[in-house]
């Protein structure tokens, strides 16, 4: 992850919070609310965890249904409609703008 100071980030299961500082490895710090500051690694992990907590937006949780099929069929959904919209991107036609912000 590249992120700049005073950049609002998401960390996952705890909300929005500010990037405060930078190291040169890449790591960085990020206020959260009633959290204090928190460290991590320049892919947004804690420590070695191997799971990404940091989000330049805030992640969707979709909660899966029972049925598998339709889990499965969802993803595959998901999946191929997330690859057009970065196809897209790519190409120029979705524009990241300044000041965007979540509807």
């Amino acid at each position: 992850m590249q992120v700049k100071i005073k950049q609002v980030v998401h960390v996952l299961a705890l909300g929005a919070g500010q990037v405060t500082r930078i190291f040169p490895d890449g790591s960085f710090d990020v206020k959260v609310g009633g959290y204090g500051e928190m460290h991590f690694s320049s892919d947004g992990q804690i420590g070695q965890s191997g799971v990404q907590r940091v989000f330049y937006q805030d992640p969707m949780l979709i909660v899966p249904p029972d049925n598998p099929k339709l889990w499965a069929a969802f993803k595959q959904i998901a999946s191929a409609m997330y690859a057009e919209l970065i196809k897209l991107q790519a190409a120029g036609e979705i524009a990241e703008e300044e000041g965007e912000t979540d509807a």
